[in-house]
């Protein structure tokens, strides 16, 4: 980092991960590999890994994990841009919705950013439906993390969601 840098506070990006081909262990690890190597990247915390059953067109079993980065000179439809390379370089295939995967890497919250527009949307539209994504993301998080639009707090989130459609093996 330059001295410019070292004078910016770091925004605080929250990921999700998934992998359901391969070695899927191998494909969340290189990922995380992948946005360390990125300048003013750093990966701060990462969650446990949580089997999971695919939703949509997907076949296999997911592993589902997340992390908090702390990014330094990143616009967020900038580092989406990057992010969509990584999962090219790591063979992700964009031919099927929802369908069998290498690696996924969605942004789920950057800050208390809430935007629509330029190619992205924060937070992630679907993140507080999904348990294979806030129970990770609980893993990550401080306790009272609000979420920007409901104004309820990732565990509020992740306790209003139904049991019965949980997709979390356990």
């Amino acid at each position: 980092m330059d001295e410019y840098e070292d004078n910016l506070e770091p925004d605080t990006v929250y990921i999700a991960l998934g992998s359901n081909l391969g070695d899927r262990n191998d494909w969340l690890d290189r990922a995380l590999e992948a946005l360390e190597l990125l300048p003013g990247v750093t990966v701060a915390a990462t969650s446990l890994r949580y089997e999971t059953r695919p939703i949509g067109l997907g076949t296999r079993n997911y592993l589902n994990m997340a992390a908090r980065l702390y990014v330094i000179g990143w616009e967020p439809v900038l580092f989406l841009h990057q992010i969509h390379r990584i999962e090219a370089n790591l063979g992700r295939t964009r031919d099927i919705w929802w369908g069998d995967r290498t690696i996924d890497i969605d942004i789920l919250m950057w800050d208390d950013i809430v935007t629509a527009g330029s190619g992205i949307k924060l937070p992630h539209p679907r993140m507080h439906e999904r348990d294979f994504v806030l129970r990770p993301l609980l893993d990550v998080v401080p306790e009272d993390l609000v979420h920007p639009t409901t104004g309820k707090t990732i565990r509020e989130l992740h306790d209003a969601l139904d049991p019965e459609n949980s997709t979390i093996l356990l």
